[in-house]
């Protein structure tokens, strides 16, 4: 597909439409026609995480120098998830969702076997059919 770079501006509502209508030919997940695409708990929780969200819509967490509230939150977070862990020395990092944090677990294992286990020369990962698409779509690229 070729698409070429708009040469005209235009208005907010115009793009706001456009994307609605594209949306409206999306699953109706609001109407429970989604199975695990979409996980809500309620509309006050939908309600809190977009008031957070819009919140530190333009901070970078690569800064925490510049943004400490956000290394707050995650030093909270990783705290939290230890203690349920229950081990106080686990280490994390908060990241965008689901499929990076994927991503990112799986390189963690894979740079640790190979600083571990360096005879390893080609490593696999054994997924049941049930594995999130991401392992399954890049699987070499993380090998």
């Amino acid at each position: 597909m070729t698409l070429p770079f708009p040469t005209h501006k235009k208005s907010k509502e115009e793009i706001l439409n456009a994307m609605r209508d594209a949306r409206d030919h999306d699953v109706q997940w609001q109407k429970g026609r989604a199975f695990s695409l979409v996980y809500r708990a309620s509309s006050d929780v939908d309600e809190l995480l977009k008031e957070a969200s819009l919140l530190f819509f333009s901070e970078n967490g690569l800064n925490p120098s510049a943004f400490p509230s956000l290394r707050k939150f995650e030093t909270e977070i990783l705290a939290m998830t230890a203690s349920l862990l229950g081990d106080e020395n686990a280490v994390g990092a908060v990241t965008s969702g689901g499929t990076e944090s994927l991503l990112m677990a799986v390189k963690t294992a894979r740079d640790w076997a190979r600083k571990h286990h360096p005879q390893i020369k080609q490593p696999e990962m054994i997924l049941p059919v049930s594995a999130h698409p991401l392992l399954k779509k890049r699987r070499n690229i993380l090998m």
